[in-house]
């Protein structure tokens, strides 16, 4: 079996993992710098416990992912996804929220993408009633802004 894209019935061996994750860590330290991608279990720990997990793993947590990258822009993003692509990752983007549906499904092959270093209201359209922000501004920055231009928000717990 290739290291690159199993099927969902297969598993990658441990020495297929460690080297992929390798690999996913030098790529992605090129692309956001080594300060934003890890592999430290202490810290993908830290992404594995998710709200209502229970109701899929049958306890609070989910898998732990390859590898965890931080991206601090649209571009990083792209060249993120891209480089999963080729070596045949997969990835879950995790923006302000938690729970289940933002964890990777498999352990050896999914990287976690935490997009909060996106945090930035790009900017307040007053006249025309609408913003444009990156995935990590929470309501509370949106509505706070909004206030200052004279605008209020109305913001649905439905996400996005």
């Amino acid at each position: 079996m290739s290291i690159f894209a199993p099927s969902e019935a297969e598993q990658r061996s441990p020495n297929e993992v460690a080297e992929l994750r390798r690999m996913v860590l030098a790529e992605f330290s090129d692309v956001v710098g080594p300060r934003w991608v890890t592999a430290d279990p202490l810290i993908l720990d830290t992404y594995t416990w998710q709200y209502i997990a229970e109701m899929m793993t049958g306890n609070n947590y989910a898998e732990r992912p390859l590898a965890l990258v931080l991206p601090a822009d649209t571009a990083e993003v792209a060249e993120v996804v891209k480089q999963c692509n080729r070596l045949g990752c997969k990835y879950k983007a995790l923006s302000t929220g938690f729970g289940v549906w933002n964890a990777p499904s498999r352990p050896d092959s999914v990287v976690q993408i935490d997009l909060r270093r996106m945090d930035q209201i790009i900017k307040i359209d007053e006249k025309n009633m609408f913003a444009v922000v990156e995935p990590y501004v929470t309501g509370n920055q949106l509505q706070t802004e909004a206030m200052k231009v004279g605008l209020n928000t109305h913001i649905t717990g439905a996400g996005g």
